[in-house]
């Protein structure tokens, strides 16, 4: 889609994310092999954690998310999956900082679309100290592995019901009902993949 490298595909998309700071700018590239990344820049306060949601749509992508300086914080993936969105959890740091999140897509369609939100966690007391426990859960059980080993997926699968657990507790229950996808799906894959079981 020339030129190669051009501001996101949806005006109204871009106009709500660059109006709406926290995000400082966002463009999307065509990927030379096909695919495509998109990049958001976003910026986050000292003693404020980040939950990162991103809709994909058709696409199966993975997302990183780092400092400006190239330090990343967290890299996860939707394993096998083109409609389940992705929930990425940054802990509050102790200054401000800003962060690069990309979002590689390696295979898409004309239709494949990101969409993505932002929350802002201040823990004040137990109850939120709890609910920032749950996403963190859930953005850990969506991490990409060292190695795609039955041990590191059994691991994860227990953190994604860990977090359902609490997301029920809460009464959220879209929140609950990825986290048990995501987990059935990772149990789902490890029975038919060999180097899983």
């Amino acid at each position: 889609m020339p030129p190669e490298r051009r501001w996101c595909a949806s005006g109204v998309l871009c106009a709500l994310l660059l109006g709406l700071a926290p995000w400082v700018s966002a463009w999307a590239t065509d990927l030379p092999g096909g695919g495509q990344l998109q990049e958001y820049f976003v910026r986050q306060n000292a003693g404020e954690a980040v939950l990162v949601r991103i809709d994909g749509q058709e696409a199966i992508f993975e997302a990183v998310i780092s400092t400006i300086e190239g330090e990343v914080l967290v890299a996860s993936g939707t394993p096998g999956s083109r409609i389940a969105p992705l929930f990425q959890y940054v802990p509050s740091p102790s200054s401000e900082r800003q962060l690069d999140i990309r979002v590689t897509a390696p295979l898409d369609t004309d239709r494949s679309r990101f969409d993505m939100g932002l929350s802002r966690i201040t823990v004040r007391d137990d109850r939120t100290g709890r609910l920032a426990r749950a996403y963190q859960l859930l953005s850990f059980g969506l991490e990409l592995p060292p190695a795609d080993t039955a041990a590191n997926w059994s691991v994860k699968i227990g953190a994604l019901l860990d977090a359902a657990s609490l997301f029920e507790s809460f009464g959220m229950e879209e929140l609950q009902t990825w986290s048990a996808f995501y987990a059935s799906l990772i149990t789902l894959q490890g029975l038919v993949t060999p180097n899983l079981r």
